[in-house]
């Protein structure tokens, strides 16, 4: 009898620590859901950003694409003009009629400070916004300045005008 004694009690402790060991596992498994719960969810915002990042990638891409071609037809077009230079002396031509070298510089000047101008003045970059630009951007001269608060496209302006303006007796020699 005493041998069943131990059995009663060995079979006693064994159920319970059978049912401790599922209990553990049932919390366990709670856990475990929880947790993949949240990574599922954390899965979701990384593919979404991945997919932004592919976006992303994929617009730089088409800008670099059309930069290269711009840069190719710039490069052309210098190869045009350094072929011009060539052919010509402008040095002698500049020493026989100064007004017009005068003239044909402004005017190219002009013209490039106008490309310029427009390749500055593109709305938007790379992340979408449309905020940027020079003529949304204000300038902070000083404060007795009476260009105080223009934009930055606005005093450009200013400034081109200004230079294209001829200064009185340069041109008497034409």
């Amino acid at each position: 009898m005493i041998f069943s004694k131990y059995i009663y009690i060995a079979a006693a402790v064994a159920i319970l620590g059978l049912g401790l060991a599922n209990w553990y596992l049932i919390e366990r498994v709670g856990t475990l859901k929880g947790d993949l719960i949240v990574a599922v969810e954390a899965n979701k915002e990384w593919q979404e950003k991945v997919e932004k990042i592919k976006i992303q990638a994929a617009k730089e891409l088409s800008l670099r694409s059309e930069l290269a071609t711009e840069l190719r037809g710039a490069r052309s077009e210098a190869e045009e003009y350094k072929a011009k230079f060539a052919k010509h002396d402008l040095e002698m031509l500049a020493r026989i009629k100064p007004g017009l070298v005068t003239k044909l510089m402004r005017r190219g000047t002009v013209g490039v400070l106008n490309d310029l101008e427009a390749a500055i003045n593109r709305d938007t970059d790379l992340s979408g916004r449309t905020d940027i630009g020079p003529n949304n951007a204000v300038a902070t001269p000083a404060p007795s300045d009476p260009d105080r608060g223009k934009t930055v496209g606005g005093l450009f302006d200013k400034v081109l005008r200004e230079s294209l303006e001829e200064p009185s007796g340069v041109l008497e020699g034409d």
